[in-house]
């Protein structure tokens, strides 16, 4: 990776900051993309410069086709243009399957709008320049709900599994040139929880640990170990494309039998 352009949607916390900092550690340039967490987002930064790395931070809404333009205008004009991008940025609303009154139009808009749209806008802003570069790879991150249509409303799981398909059909698109794959993240360990009704750390690790005790591994993810996932199909996986690597310990093959417990 060293001296690529790496952009990452969504990378003032969380999988994008694990993504951001690892790309920078391997020697590539990177853009923090936020849309609101601009102080997360200069944290970011700033822990990438300290280790050495050359860092560009840009405000932009995904879900807004003129901003994502505008944001790879700029990275165009600083950098040249990009060679890997992350497509990280997501968005989500607790509404229960069975509150089909409460997924209301907004929810649905923005949903689809972030995970959606915003996956779809900045590929296609990069498209061009990444040919002219000579190639490039592209990696959407998704979820475990797009696969198994659970998770936190319906109109996530149907947005993620939106990005799968949208995975597939880019590959077949973007080939021989760029490369477009998906990573399907289950549950991530992240201080996510704690702004969504789950309150204090101690809450959080106990939601972690009953998650963690339905899965083969007995484990959760960390946002490094979804960016693991995602850096390798960025720098490495040369022949690898069109494909959705599941980072969920399991999560979805179900809690193995009592029987199969050590």
């Amino acid at each position: 990776m060293q001296n690529k352009v790496v952009l990452v949607t969504g990378s003032a916390s969380g999988i994008g900051a694990a993504c951001v900092r690892e790309a920078a550690r391997r020697g590539a340039r990177v853009v923090v993309n936020y849309s609101r967490s601009a102080d997360e987002a200069e944290q970011t930064a700033e822990t990438i410069r300290e280790e050495g790395g050359e860092v560009l931070v840009e405000q932009a809404d995904v879900s807004s086709d003129e901003q994502v333009r505008s944001m790879i205008g700029r990275v165009e004009q600083a950098w040249g243009g990009v060679d890997v991008l992350v497509n990280n940025a997501g968005y989500t609303s607790f509404v229960d399957f069975d509150d089909l009154d409460g997924l209301t139009d907004e929810v649905w808009t923005r949903t689809l709008g972030v995970n959606v749209m915003g996956t779809w806008y900045a590929t296609r802003a990069v498209a061009a320049g990444m040919r002219a570069r000579g190639g490039g790879a592209i990696v959407n991150v998704s979820s475990v709900g797009g696969v198994t249509a659970s998770g936190s409303s319906i109109a996530y799981v149907v947005s993620k599994s939106g990005v799968l398909t949208m995975t597939k059909a880019l590959a077949r698109t973007l080939g021989p040139e760029i490369r477009v794959n998906a990573v399907a993240a289950g549950f991530v360990q992240t201080r996510w929880w704690g702004h969504q009704g789950y309150g204090d750390a101690a809450r959080v690790e106990a939601l972690a640990a009953t998650v963690a005790d339905k899965t083969p591994l007995r484990k959760v993810a960390t946002p490094e170990d979804i960016a693991d996932a995602v850096l390798w199909l960025a720098d490495g996986a040369a022949l690898v494309t069109g494909e959705t690597i599941l980072v969920d310990a399991g999560m979805h093959l179900g809690a193995p039998p009592v029987s199969g417990r050590r």
